[in-house]
């Protein structure tokens, strides 16, 4: 896997978002410093997903196969 989707690497996501990703969540109110982390986290998380689907790890449902969601993954590297 590589180091960048791991979870512990999402403030690495925070330079990849753009006013484009923040739009909607500002205009419901939402602030903007709150705005870009879930942003980043979405970027993060939409890229971890992408490499599952890449290495045949998810279910037929697009889910992430057993033991390859991301709180396990959390877990795994917490416990390193």
């Amino acid at each position: 896997m590589p180091p960048e989707l791991r979870p512990s690497n999402w403030r690495r996501w925070l330079g990849k978002v753009k006013k484009k990703h923040v739009a909607e969540a500002l205009a419901s109110g939402i602030e903007k410093k709150r705005a870009r982390l879930m942003a980043a986290g979405e970027l993060q998380s939409d890229a971890y997903c992408q490499w599952l689907a890449d290495h045949d790890l998810t279910t037929a449902a697009g889910r992430p196969a057993s033991g390859w969601d991301s709180t396990t993954l959390a877990r795994w590297e917490e416990a390193r």
